[in-house]
């Protein structure tokens, strides 16, 4: 056995059959764990590689944990239920999984779409979804899981916060390929935005350094307000909040540990030599990025390219568009968004202008 799949369920007969169907072109040995979180069970093929669970209620991404526990390989990839890996996907994560260092966790992958571009966090260093493959023993040793009290969403920022307690990191692999198939009439914008709410306190409460932890908090929960009024959700945010799950147990992770995986460290090696600069692209953490780059000097202007954010205030600072950054001469950085968001900005901004993160 060199590859274990792993994905929970819900409801999407078709999109599973196709799953199933995609996953036994693997090339490898491989084996199939599906956890069944539906109200009325799935009907599955049967296959000698393929077990499936059924859970009596909808656990959410916990579901994971259940596949992680019982997979047999070295490698676990996870998947959501309409989502595969591509032609290649799987030999280029084994050979880069080879080389790797003994504490990287796993590998991010790139996740592309049917159409349109494809989907990232909003943290490089953060996984996203079904993007995502771990070292099966190095997960269980270090007793690393999703949280448990999650549905969806936010859940893999509260998994990579755990894996960097533990000392450990996970690298991006871009030839490591998965197609989400998604629909997104299929996409309720009122329960996402209602679980980033419920979740947004206890991704960051406890575990990041206390110096740090109210700005985390702050910043990703204004960046979910802003979008939520964009989209007409704002109720179902503020539902979530005050249904919050409590904070998860504990200790905070190691300063060093932060500042490796929030790019602290690569923040602090890039060069700057112009009095001010534009970071393209708020991310997750803008004024984390913002004061430690301001510590050495330059002023820094925000810029996004998400219509909810460009032009709004954000947390005392007001965000530029993307036209407001074409009409200035200042150094734009990039390195601290989504790859997507980057090569937008890429295309946009004259090369000449972009600083590249050490």
């Amino acid at each position: 056995m060199t590859v274990s799949f792993v994905f929970p369920c819900f409801r999407r007969q078709e999109a599973v059959n196709e799953t199933v169907t995609r996953l036994a072109e693997c090339p490898v040995p491989f084996e199939v764990i599906a956890i069944d979180n539906s109200p009325e069970p799935l009907i599955f093929p049967q296959h000698p590689w393929l077990r499936v669970l059924r859970n009596p209620v909808n656990t959410g991404a916990a579901a994971r944990n259940l596949g992680l526990a019982l997979a047999q390989a070295p490698v676990t990839v996870m998947l959501d239920d309409d989502s595969h890996p591509l032609p290649g996907a799987i030999e280029a994560l084994l050979a880069f999984l080879d080389s790797a260092p003994a504490d990287c966790a796993g590998v991010i992958g790139q996740i592309d779409n049917l159409s349109g571009p494809g989907e990232a966090s909003l943290l490089p260093s953060v996984f996203h979804g079904a993007g995502v493959a771990f070292r099966t023993g190095l997960m269980r040793r270090h007793q690393l899981k999703y949280p448990e009290s999650f549905l969806f969403y936010g859940e893999e920022y509260r998994l990579t916060l755990e894996i960097a307690r533990a000392g450990l990191f996970l690298l991006p692999c871009p030839a490591f390929r998965v197609l989400h198939r998604r629909d997104p009439n299929q996409r309720s914008l009122d329960k996402i935005f209602f679980n980033l709410g419920r979740h947004n306190r206890a991704i960051w409460a406890g575990i990041v350094p206390a110096e740090y932890e109210e700005m985390c908090i702050l910043d990703s929960l204004e960046r979910y307000r802003l979008t939520a009024a964009k989209e007409g959700v704002a109720d179902a945010l503020e539902r979530g909040l005050k249904e919050a799950v409590g904070d998860l147990p504990g200790p905070q992770m190691g300063l060093a540990d932060f500042r490796r995986l929030m790019l602290l460290d690569r923040l602090a090696a890039t060069p700057l030599t112009a009095p001010s600069l534009i970071l393209c692209g708020s991310g997750k953490a803008p004024s984390l990025w913002c004061a430690e780059l301001e510590r050495r000097g330059p002023s820094v202007h925000l810029a996004d390219l998400n219509p909810g954010i460009a032009g709004k205030d954000f947390r005392g600072r007001r965000v530029l568009t993307l036209e407001q950054v074409q009409a200035s001469q200042a150094p734009c950085l990039l390195g601290l968004a989504s790859p997507i968001e980057e090569s937008r900005w890429l295309e946009a901004v004259a090369p000449q202008r972009i600083v590249r993160l050490a």
